[in-house]
């Protein structure tokens, strides 16, 4: 029997809840996908608090955006076939070991990927192109990453590096060798980041991933056309500034793939849990700092 984590009112990961239900046959120009790998993101723990939403749906909901897996029926008009390997991303839904998506949120998944790694790389490399691209990023730029050792962060330095850039990336210490290994130059955040970057030679463009006070003031410092700056945590100070509030669409994510495919993109899976254990994957998405990607494996 299918399996899936429902939410049945908004709160803390210990609202999920597992159960079982039959998966729909898919509609035109859908297909139903039976997951391998669903990728953990911190929009889940918040769209499970109810941070995300200025309504509340019908419940009960399936959080979760991101898989990979294999496709096990097709409606009309799709041009996947059962047994195809493929990446998904759509809103919510994914925390399931069937998914019913649409086909123009779905793309081959290549055959070199894992499915964990499939399942991670759509939604974090999509965002961190948006980002870039909204940066106007490319060669000759020095570009700052506001949490580089993070999922989303970490497909940016990655990317940057790819499009010609020089890379400066906020982190902690323990991670500096994580991110000096993707090709960034890394720096301590938290007071006196300003003197530190200028101290590296100053940056044209600036991209974050974090949206705290601090990064907001760094950005604020440091690039002097805010059109080259974007943010991917978006809030009142970043907005009332006007730095860019990025949207990422579906290009971005075949972009991403295809760059992955190539060996130019990987993100690392600090740790995977049972689709029973999504409780478990959301607390630690939640309340630490992690590096990389969470996984549920089903």
């Amino acid at each position: 029997m299918a399996q899936r984590i429902e939410i049945d009112a908004f709160g803390g990961p210990e609202q999920l809840r597992l159960r079982e239900f039959e998966p729909p046959a898919p509609e035109d120009g859908q297909l139903l996908v039976r997951q391998l790998a669903i990728g953990v993101n911190p929009f889940d723990w918040k769209f499970v608090a109810g941070g995300t939403v200025r309504e509340a749906p019908a419940f009960p909901v399936v959080p979760g955006m991101e898989g990979a897996g294999v496709v096990e029926a097709v409606g009309e008009g799709v041009d996947f076939v059962v047994g195809d390997e493929v990446i998904t991303r759509q809103y919510l839904g994914a925390f399931a070991s069937h998914r019913v998506v649409k086909a123009v949120n779905t793309w081959t998944k290549p055959a070199v990927m894992g499915f964990e790694q499939a399942a991670v790389i759509s939604l974090a490399g999509a965002t961190a192109w948006a980002a870039l691209t909204a940066a106007n990023v490319g060669i000759g730029d020095t570009v700052l990453v506001h949490n580089a050792s993070g999922g989303v962060g970490s497909a940016a330095v990655q990317i940057a590096r790819h499009l010609g850039a020089r890379v400066i990336g906020t982190a902690s210490a323990r991670n500096h060798d994580y991110v000096r290994g993707m090709g960034a130059e890394p720096v301590e955040y938290g007071d006196g980041l300003v003197e530190r970057l200028l101290a590296l030679g100053g940056v044209t463009a600036a991209v974050d991933f974090v949206g705290d006070a601090g990064a907001v003031a760094a950005t604020l410092a440091l690039v002097s056309d805010l059109s080259r700056a974007s943010t991917a945590a978006g809030t009142p100070q970043s907005d009332e500034v006007g730095i860019t509030r990025l949207r990422a669409v579906a290009d971005d994510s075949a972009r991403a793939i295809a760059l992955a495919a190539a060996g130019g993109l990987s993100l690392e899976i600090t740790r995977t849990f049972a689709l029973a254990d999504a409780a478990a994957a959301l607390t630690l998405s939640r309340d630490g700092h992690v590096r990389g990607k969470v996984v549920l494996t089903v």
